[in-house]
């Protein structure tokens, strides 16, 4: 009896373990300009974004595997009411810089820090901007 009832125990840790990443979403999007995250510059192309085992950090894999990025947010908010997907990016001159990944997490916004190239652009730009990607599941 004690064994059964560890059994189903058991198989019910993993049924909850392997249902859990389902309540997540992947990200997917073309995004039409190189563009850097934390220190690395990613070439332009079409990108999944999903968050990894640990769900505190995010993968960003370009398609065809040239660029692969492993970014862990600053932190996440639940400001997103209208539930969409999006990647919201600064720009400066010509330089991309992803700041914030929108509903990877259901109804979540997560920020992503600023690197010091990001730093060093915004200091040489003249003309800061921003730039919204909307993004698709699939």
């Amino acid at each position: 009896m004690k064994n059964n009832a560890l059994r189903i125990l058991a198989v019910l840790g993993l049924a909850a373990v392997m249902a859990a990443p389902a309540a997540f979403a992947q990200l997917t999007v073309n995004v039409p300009f190189d563009f850097t995250v934390s220190s690395k510059t990613l070439p332009a192309g079409q990108y999944e974004i999903a968050p990894t085992t640990s769900q505190r950090v995010l993968r960003i894999r370009h398609a065809d595997g040239r660029g692969v990025a492993l970014v862990s947010p600053l932190f996440s908010t639940g400001q997103n009411s209208k539930d969409e997907m999006k990647l919201v990016f600064h720009r400066y001159g010509n330089r991309y810089f992803l700041s914030q990944v929108w509903g990877i997490v259901p109804c979540s916004m997560s920020e992503l820090a600023i690197s010091k190239a990001e730093k060093e652009a915004a200091t040489i730009s003249a003309k800061a901007g921003s730039t919204t990607l909307v993004a698709y599941k699939r």
